[in-house]
């Protein structure tokens, strides 16, 4: 089941739909298998899928619900959109999988159809955890203790490698992009540094920071809209958040360190204003403002 939240006038978020995607003799017949869902920019498409079920595109129709339209002859593991909303990248396993680029989903209601695939070893191998594009079409690619800058050629509708990112973690979990796309953090599993990288003028990704953390086992990173703010959130009980300190060494300092009820978050995201941000666990949602001094 796929709950589908909307905000209304005052603040407050409801659920406004609830989609079926698979049937409970169904699930149970495959087993149990982690969902992935990838919404469109725009909001008006969304993308389902776990390790065990195929891809399937939902979008929204004049009554401003959600409705299924097609289903992709594959099974994905992670999905992300293009910043255009026109293509949709998956990956179908942790090892030896395929990175698949899937042609129109900002007009699901048309057969998409994928055109390129290439397997996890044609980047570099290792273990495929996280994947996020930026604004300007960059993907960022995580294969076990390295992030892969890949872009995507609109003309040959290839995803070709760019840059490699190594890092001090022996794995990574999660990723985020500041809205102008122009800086990229990441975290692994285990308690050590937040790496941020920032793009030179060359256009070369360097790292700029590292920043210590609390907590184990980081699991979701979002910057605020205007990139100023780094929020994290953690398995077990807790959340912290940066912002940009020109004063401190790493050009970071911390603003927000809080033990919380919830665990294992689903995801997290700012308010496109920035006053607020929302963190999604498996039974709840909270939602906090922000107050800028």
């Amino acid at each position: 089941m796929i709950s589908v939240f909307s905000r209304d006038d005052q603040g407050q978020y409801h659920i406004t739909q609830d989609l079926k995607c698979w049937s409970k003799s169904m699930w149970k017949r495959k087993g149990y298998s982690r969902i992935v869902v990838t919404m469109r920019p725009d909001g008006r498409a969304i993308a389902v899928s776990a390790e065990n079920q195929r891809i399937r595109v939902f979008e929204l129709n004049v009554s401003g619900m959600f409705w299924q339209v097609q289903k992709l002859d594959q099974k994905a593991k992670m999905m992300a959109s293009s910043p255009d909303g026109e293509y949709l990248v998956s990956v179908t396993e942790h090892i030896d999988g395929k990175v698949q680029v899937w042609k129109g989903f900002n007009t699901p209601s048309l057969p998409m159809s994928c055109v390129d695939e290439k397997h996890v070893n044609h980047f570099g191998g290792g273990i495929a955890s996280a994947m996020a594009f930026s604004s300007d079409g960059r993907l960022g690619l995580v294969l076990s203790d390295k992030v892969i800058v890949c872009a995507l050629d609109r003309l040959t509708e290839t995803l070709t490698k760019i840059q490699v990112l190594p890092s001090d973690s022996n794995s990574i979990e999660t990723l985020a992009w500041t809205s102008d796309g122009r800086t990229l953090a990441a975290s692994g599993d285990r308690k050590g540094h937040v790496e941020i990288w920032t793009t030179d003028q060359d256009g070369q990704m360097r790292q700029t920071a590292k920043l210590d953390q609390p907590i184990d086992y980081c699991r979701r990173l979002c910057f605020s809209p205007d990139g100023n703010l780094l929020a994290a959130a953690y398995e077990f009980q807790g959340w912290c958040m940066w912002k940009k300190d020109e004063l401190s060494e790493d050009g970071w300092t911390m603003a927000l360190n809080r033990l919380d009820d919830g665990w294992d978050p689903k995801a997290m995201a700012f308010h496109p204003d920035g006053r607020s941000i929302v963190r999604m666990y498996m039974k709840s949602l909270s939602v906090w403002g922000i107050e800028r001094r």
